[in-house]
């Protein structure tokens, strides 16, 4: 897997925005568990890999967006 460490969300290319999102958690920042109201929080994109972002949770899907400035971390560091 590349190294996204560093990178921002808006220098990934859509194919690389997919993947990193199709098992991405929306987690509280505050508590750590999952998220149950929509708001700002910590996506966990990986075991490894986390950006702030937010979540507009809804009956039908949750919705993650997450601003293009928003830079990559390591979520074990």
């Amino acid at each position: 897997m590349k190294n996204y460490i560093g990178i921002k969300w808006n220098m990934l290319s859509e194919n690389e925005k997919t993947e990193l999102l199709s098992n991405a958690n929306a987690i509280d920042g505050t508590t750590g568990n999952n998220m149950r109201i929509s708001g700002k929080c910590v996506i966990d994109l990986t075991g490894e890999l986390s950006i702030s972002g937010e979540i507009e949770i809804t009956e039908d899907e949750n919705i993650i967006s997450i601003d293009g400035e928003a830079v990559i971390y390591s979520s074990s560091i």
